[in-house]
């Protein structure tokens, strides 16, 4: 009996490569780019909606619908930051795609692994279940199907100082991969140019009131790119102006993301 292609392979990585190119040869150009089109993860910002696109894209490319897996239900802990601070790396080399100009935004959503949400009321709302090192693929995708009995109340007492835990936790992530990225050889204009937007990317603070003119007046250096040969570079782009945002009002943006809370019944036809 004749071996197939796939049965060749005693690596995992090589036979997932071998099956995703045997599986894409079976497409059309044309379904391809509709299908890149109609999940556009790539255009995405926010982290929470930037990983759900690209696994709804990949589920789609397998043919396959997405099925929750089995969580428990434990309360949420911070993990150190020294962990946190690996998901933003790749076989030690620095991962470019966290670490652009919304880096705050993925920063806040590794630290509260997307189980905080909070309405403009200060209303904050925790999700009921453990991560449990869940891919992150599957968890924001699992967020973003959730519904509002997956999510409960904190008490009002307790909001101030959880908004708080999440804000120097943030700040001490951040702290970290600084000194992390120092030790690592930046080559490259771009990564050196990533680097020095960090360092002047302000502390995250608490709450709106809590900025400062450097969270209102934030920008985002870009770097020199090459002319070619030995032509030296082209001038470097105008800065762009990037407000940086408080923690609650980062939660409420993720809120708005999120499937919405209020349970909305139908209203019946009044008769005449």
């Amino acid at each position: 009996m004749k071996q197939t292609l796939i049965e060749h392979f005693n690596n995992d990585h090589e036979t997932k490569i071998a099956k995703k190119k045997i599986r894409e040869e079976g497409f059309s150009d044309h379904f391809l780019d509709e299908l890149t089109k109609k999940y556009n993860w790539c255009e995405e910002v926010y982290p929470y909606a930037h990983l759900h696109k690209y696994y709804m894209y990949k589920l789609a490319l397998d043919e396959r619908s997405f099925v929750p897996p089995v969580f428990s239900k434990e309360p949420f802990e911070f993990r150190d930051s020294v962990e946190i601070v690996d998901n933003f790396f790749h076989k030690g080399k620095p991962n470019t795609k966290y670490l652009g100009e919304y880096v705050e935004q993925w920063i806040l959503f590794f630290v509260t692994e997307g189980q905080f949400r909070c309405n403009h009321n200060k209303v904050l709302r925790e999700f009921g279940k453990n991560r449990d090192n869940t891919n992150w693929l599957v968890w924001s995708t699992t967020l973003a199907q959730s519904t509002a009995a997956n999510w409960r109340l904190v008490h009002s007492d307790m909001m101030y100082n959880q908004i708080i835990d999440i804000t120097d936790t943030c700040n001490a992530v951040l702290s970290r991969l600084l000194k992390r990225l120092r030790r690592v050889p930046l080559t490259g204009a771009y990564l050196r140019a990533m680097f020095t937007n960090l360092q002047n990317l302000p502390e995250f603070v608490p709450f709106q009131q809590n900025r400062t003119h450097m969270h209102k007046e934030f920008r985002w250096y870009f770097e020199r790119l090459k002319k070619g040969g030995n032509s030296g570079y082209h001038k470097a782009a105008k800065p762009v102006r990037l407000s940086k945002h408080s923690v609650h009002a980062m939660l409420v943006e993720y809120d708005e993301w999120l499937p919405s809370l209020r349970k909305r019944s139908k209203t019946k036809p009044v008769s005449k």
